[in-house]
């Protein structure tokens, strides 16, 4: 399943370090763009692994940013709203 972080992130080559070194005051930037569902999205992978819960998805998101992060999410699917609502 999804439960160990997200199913896929696209970097352009050579900036999968920067990833991992985001400092403060970084800016983040989560797209997804696809199918959802009342507090889910479905990755394109969701049949075998499953659907990403909203609340997984925050805690997922949460644990890997450090506080003083700006995240932008931009969800083009539907329902979305109801992604970080708990």
């Amino acid at each position: 399943g999804h439960e160990g972080g997200l199913p896929l992130i696209i970097l352009p080559p050579g900036k999968e370090e920067d990833a991992h070194r985001a400092g403060g005051g970084s800016c983040v930037l989560l797209h997804f763009c696809g199918h959802g569902h009342i507090g889910q999205i479905f990755p394109s992978d969701w049949l075998t692994e499953g659907a990403i819960e909203g609340s997984a998805l925050a805690q997922i998101v949460a644990s890997h940013l450090r506080v003083d992060t700006t995240l932008t999410c931009i969800f083009d699917c539907c329902e979305s709203s109801t992604l970080f609502q708990e």
